[in-house]
């Protein structure tokens, strides 16, 4: 067991040893497709492998609307293709763990499943550590759940800090 720990710790030193830059993201969202509670702030957290690829931790708190909310934390991967000197666009393709409170009377419903999310973005550097962001993802999500708990798209955008 201590051995396995030790090679854990040993390979993550590696990884991050290999990575070449890290960013963090406050953004605003907008979620189409779903009644309530469709604005939200979010935070992302990309961290970059070699050959352009990035993986990216992500969370979106959904403001409350007639009781209603969510929060959505996800994971994806995505491939940074370099467009002009200060614009690069990425698609991407991972997964959201979505849980949301849709209140109703007589009974309130709370619902959590896991979405295959998919979509583009772009990033225009400002600065040589700040950036604007824009992603536009959709998310799929499994069909035997509450029937106003359907597929929906997301719009985000927000400012980035490299370090």
């Amino acid at each position: 067991m201590k051995k396995g720990v030790l090679i854990f710790v040993f390979l993550a030193c590696c990884a991050a040893v290999q990575a070449q830059k890290s960013a963090l993201i406050i953004d605003l969202t907008h979620r189409y497709k779903l009644d309530y509670a469709n604005w939200g702030i979010g935070l992302q957290y990309k961290y970059s492998l070699p050959a352009n690829f990035r993986v990216v931790a992500d969370w979106v708190a959904y403001f409350p609307d007639n009781s209603n909310s969510g929060l959505d934390v996800g994971f994806n991967l995505q491939y940074q293709l370099r467009v002009y000197n200060n614009l690069s666009i990425y698609p991407f393709i991972g997964g959201v763990i979505s849980n949301h409170l849709f209140s109703g009377i007589p009974n309130s419903v709370k619902q959590t499943g896991f979405c295959l999310s998919f979509g583009v973005g772009a990033e225009y550097n400002i600065s040589k550590k700040g950036f604007l962001n824009f992603d536009y993802r959709y998310n799929l999500i499994d069909k035997e759940k509450y029937t106003g708990y359907t597929d929906y798209s997301l719009i985000r955008l927000g400012y980035g800090f490299r370090f």
